[in-house]
């Protein structure tokens, strides 16, 4: 099968490149290099960026797209949410078109926070696929609204499809810089003998999911026989404290040091 996958120089892309090739799938990744991977140096790219229909048009047929391309960091989109519209709305308009006109299927890259902080009727058993769309920041409406583009494309032009919505990824290659993941920074400041920092009381709690395992969702999904779009969510079920993790880290480490908790 040839596959396009955008934004298959960053960090989940990378794992779902090496995933597919490594079931012999023709993979083409195109990315605009703006957050690469420190472990995706060795993935070959066609150069472009899916705010532009022509870059990703001259990639040419393919059988199916994963679509992982986005803006994604939540403290960024509050101070510059047209960069978040014209990549992940825009960005997937263009990929819907480039899909209906190849007939192509498409695996579309979602987010929980699309849905936001769950409902208090959904707390007995999680936040399913049916929770509403309840976002708290500018990069969830831009998601949500991504998705809902996805929906009506697929209904309306029948692009086969699913939704994938992951919750809180982490693995080797994470970035730590100021938009990075709070596991790679926990670790990169103890690593360095620095007291990590927590936002807060610190029993904010996340559902994460090793990258590895989300990859093989990805594949699984874009070999499979789509009818329609259908929604999956991709996690553990598990709860882990953010408290937790970075204490666990400190442990891990032996090193003499403490959390500095901040507003």
């Amino acid at each position: 099968m040839k596959i396009l996958v955008t934004g298959g120089r960053g960090f989940v892309g990378s794992y779902v490149v090496r995933e597919l090739k490594s079931r012999n799938h023709e993979v083409v990744v195109l990315s605009n290099l703006s957050h690469p991977s420190q472990s995706s140096i060795d993935i070959q790219i066609e150069y472009g960026d899916v705010r532009y229909a022509y870059d990703i048009d001259r990639i040419g047929p393919v059988d199916a797209c994963i679509h992982l391309a986005a803006k994604i960091n939540v403290d960024r989109s509050r101070e510059n949410a047209e960069s978040y519209v014209d990549t992940n709305v825009k960005g997937t308009y263009n990929i819907l078109e480039y899909c209906r006109k190849y007939g192509a299927k498409l695996i579309y890259a979602a987010t929980s926070e699309a849905l936001g902080s769950m409902l208090p009727e959904y707390e007995k058993y999680g936040m399913d696929e049916n929770h509403p769309f309840l976002p708290d920041n500018p990069y969830g409406a831009t998601k949500a609204s991504a998705e809902m583009l996805v929906r009506g494309w697929s209904k309306q032009y029948d692009i086969k499809c699913a939704i994938l919505r992951s919750f809180n990824v982490c693995g080797i290659g994470q970035s730590y810089d100021k938009e990075g993941a709070f596991i790679p920074k926990v670790v990169m400041r103890v690593k360095n003998g620095i007291n990590p920092v927590i936002y807060g009381r610190g029993d904010q709690t996340r559902d994460y999911l090793w990258v590895g395992d989300l990859a093989t969702a990805y594949r699984i999904l874009v070999e499979s026989n789509l009818i329609g779009c259908d929604t999956f969510h991709v996690g553990t079920g598990r709860e882990v404290s953010i408290e937790y993790i970075a204490k666990t880290i400190i442990g891990i480490s032996g090193k003499d040091l403490n959390i500095d908790y901040a507003e």
